[in-house]
């Protein structure tokens, strides 16, 4: 019954927000790499979907009462292909336009391809009659973007003006979705783990854990609403001199809304607010509201 329930809403499912990260988008995961849930698509059913979100975020620097200013912009085109009606892949291939400002100094921008993700999820068989679906989730982000960037007099730029993380690094999970006692509602809870490989100059951005708890319920025809608690555990990031960055890692917990819209057969929208309500941050770190809007379609 679950899985029927999933499937007949999967477009509007499709994709789920990403955890915006400590001055860059190292530590989040691609807007399209997980779902609601443990659902996974029907064999040869394609999710395809076009996404942009939005963040900023304040950080100290390694000069005393310097802080600097990240702007964050991403578009990207990410899809999910049901392999088998257990198996399922997934990719995002994201495109940044960001910029750094300073305090005392002139704002630093960059724009590109960043790092493309691959990855894919496989659904345990569910009990005849169960309310439970339950998946386990292996992803792996490529090192495609740009990681040795230079400024006009031939300096290597600063790591978090870069566009990828120069690294090649694996993120695993497990998601559990369980049906609602009110009709339509879906409950959903997910557990991820980021292990990020270090790039050629030694610069390595602190490991992470992922958790969410959400609910998602039906509103009118065709549309549905989400409330979740997204939480990100981060290490503090090994800078290239083996020293650990003190204005990086922490506890930072989001109360996300998300609105999923129906826009025919096929087609859907997805429009999400991120909102910070709970952070431990090392040193100084400020973290900024996510927005995010995605449109897909199903083939």
């Amino acid at each position: 019954m679950i899985r029927k329930m999933l499937f007949a809403s999967l477009f509007v499912l499709a994709t789920a927000p990403a955890n915006a990260c400590s001055l860059c988008i190292a530590h989040a995961l691609g807007a399209a790499l997980h779902g609601i849930g443990a659902q996974t698509l029907h064999s040869h059913e394609t999710v395809l979907a076009i996404s942009y979100l939005q963040f900023d975020k304040s950080n100290g620097t390694d000069m005393p009462g310097i802080t600097e200013k990240e702007k964050f912009n991403q578009t990207s085109i990410d899809f999910s292909t049901g392999i088998t009606h257990r198996l399922m892949i997934t990719g995002s291939i994201p495109f940044v336009n960001k910029s750094v400002t300073a305090v005392g100094s002139p704002k630093e921008t960059n724009h590109g391809l960043a790092d493309i993700s691959l990855g894919a999820a496989y659904q345990l068989p569910p009990s005849p009659g169960g309310k439970f679906l339950t998946a386990f989730s292996l992803d792996v982000k490529l090192p495609t973007g740009s990681n040795n960037a230079v400024d006009g007099s031939g300096a290597l730029r600063d790591q978090h003006i870069q566009l990828g993380t120069g690294s090649v690094d694996f993120v695993a999970g497990a998601t559990v979705t369980m049906e609602g006692s009110k009709p339509g509602d879906i409950w959903f809870a997910g557990l991820k783990g980021r292990r990020n490989g270090s790039n050629d100059r030694g610069y390595h951005y602190g490991d992470v854990y992922f958790y969410n708890l959400g609910l998602l319920r039906p509103v009118g025809h065709g549309a549905a609403a989400v409330i979740e608690f997204n939480g990100r555990i981060a290490d503090k990031d090994t800078m290239e001199d083996g020293t650990k960055d003190p204005n990086t890692g922490g506890l930072v917990g989001y109360l996300s809304l998300t609105y999923r819209k129906n826009l025919g057969s096929s087609m859907g929208l997805i429009a999400t607010l991120q909102e910070p309500v709970l952070t431990k941050l090392y040193g100084y770190q400020k973290e900024g509201a996510y927005y995010g809007l995605t449109l897909t379609r199903v083939f």
